[in-house]
């Protein structure tokens, strides 16, 4: 997945001795911060647990910027970097989402207590969306889809 999205994306670009490296820095941790599951059970503290968090101690990730002498070269190369390592974002967090969607067309288990699930919001992104933990499972007016009570940290 990270190579087609490298390859997508950067192209022929012409790019610097260090660039490849931070780009491709920058798009593992990417990669790495996508959450697994949950981080303990109390609702208030619904943190994922990612990848990251297994090699290293903090949450956000960043590169240092390339040293060289010129200033106004270095904003040219910053803005640069970070043109790019947006445009690699965005795109992977459409084409997962993609890959996501079409996987999910397999039948699923149902769901129960203590399952967390993510609450889908029409006014933000599927990456930003909350977590929640179900604790109560009705059975729907149809009978076919559930209702659920569910806690989330955020409400």
């Amino acid at each position: 997945m990270l190579k087609e999205l490298l390859r997508r994306n950067l192209g022929k670009a012409s790019l610097q001795y260090d660039e490849p490296h931070t780009i491709v820095c920058e798009c593992e941790a990417l990669l790495n911060s996508r959450p697994l599951t949950y981080l303990s059970e109390n609702p208030s503290d619904l943190v994922s647990i990612t990848p990251s968090l297994f090699s290293q101690d903090q949450t956000e990730f960043c590169v240092e910027d390339l040293d060289q002498n010129d200033l106004q070269n270095l904003h040219k190369c910053a803005r640069h970097l970070h043109a790019t390592k947006h445009k690699l974002k965005s795109r992977f967090q459409k084409e997962y989402i993609s890959i996501l969607k079409q996987t999910s067309n397999k039948v699923q288990a149902p769901r129960s207590i203590g399952d967390i699930i993510l609450i889908s919001l029409d006014n933000k992104k599927r990456v930003d969306w909350p977590l929640a933990k179900i604790i109560e499972i009705y059975k729907g007016r149809d009978g076919v889809f559930p209702r659920c009570k569910i806690e989330n940290s955020e409400w």
